[in-house]
């Protein structure tokens, strides 16, 4: 045989099945479309991003001017200018150097909030906020949803107290806000210090060490540099909430998988098969309870 053949006359039959609403049928469309949802962090998420790549041009910036001057300290350090000793220069270079280190630093701290924001955390936004459908690993709005309705079900059914779990596996939703907020604060402020501005080269062949080193070093120990590790906090933020979203929602399934696990051991209970099973296995305090 070559191959399968299909009556194209034989159609499944719907009769005494109703056509859905109008309602019904344009939301489909809209899902279809993928224009149901919006996330609504997604503009403060590209604030957060826009502000963190203007602080990466401005540390990139400064960097290359600190890379000049310390090209040129490290050659004076083998002619210095007039009034200067080679010392002198290694001693400027030296505290330079140290703000070079700190925006180096700056740089692979924000480089790697921006990935935060704009890959993990916005992922992880899209997916809550119904965004991305996607198949993946974890649920998408549908399945998350759908756990939380069978986790109140659930609840109520066992008699067990409610709680607010749409905060809980939606959290980064509802508090995420204030939170990227804070990162666009503390990333529009000046990153590092304008080491142009203290014109570093034309101080030393201009001046003397005895008058000018102190000053220059000090100059230069006042620049601005954001602590990196401010940074890595905001980073461990966005990651905490993440996993909390994710916690509730595998602790949701926990709490439904124990509870419907408690339903069939109680239709065991009238098994004359199970029983020697839950004989053997069952704890002690469930054989009181069944009165095995």
């Amino acid at each position: 045989m070559a191959g399968c053949s299909f009556p194209l006359d034989l159609l499944p039959d719907f009769t005494g099945i109703l056509p859905l609403p109008d309602l019904d049928k344009s939301i489909c469309q809209l899902v279809e479309a993928g224009t149901a949802f919006v996330n609504p962090l997604s503009q403060n998420i590209a604030d957060g991003v826009a502000s963190i790549d203007t602080a990466t041009g401005i540390i990139n910036s400064e960097l290359s001017d600190m890379g000049t001057d310390i090209t040129q300290l490290t050659t004076w350090e083998g002619a210095p200018p007039a009034g200067w000793t080679a010392q002198d220069m290694t001693d400027v270079k030296t505290q330079l150097q140290l703000q070079e280190t700190c925006a180096n630093d700056l740089n692979t701290a924000r480089a790697t909030l921006r990935t935060e924001l704009n890959t993990n955390f916005l992922n992880h936004t899209n997916r809550l906020a119904g965004v991305d459908l996607g198949t993946g690993t974890k649920p998408n709005i549908f399945g998350i949803a759908g756990t939380e309705q069978a986790l109140g079900v659930t609840r109520h059914q066992f008699g067990k107290p409610q709680s607010n779990t749409t905060t809980d596996m939606f959290g980064s939703l509802y508090n995420g806000e204030a939170g990227l907020v804070t990162i666009k604060a503390e990333t529009d402020g000046l990153p590092v210090g304008d080491v142009s501005a203290l014109a570093i080269q034309s101080t030393i062949t201009g001046g003397t060490a005895a008058a000018d080193k102190a000053n220059l070093i000090a100059s230069i120990d006042n620049l601005t540099c954001q602590v990196p590790g401010t940074t890595d906090a905001l980073v461990a933020g966005a990651q905490a909430m993440i996993s909390a979203d994710d916690t509730a929602f595998d602790t949701a399934i926990a709490e439904i998988i124990a509870c419907m696990g408690a339903l069939q051991i109680s239709a065991w209970l009238d098994n004359p098969f199970k029983l020697p099973l839950l004989g053997c296995i069952g704890s002690p305090q469930l054989k009181t309870l069944a009165g095995i």
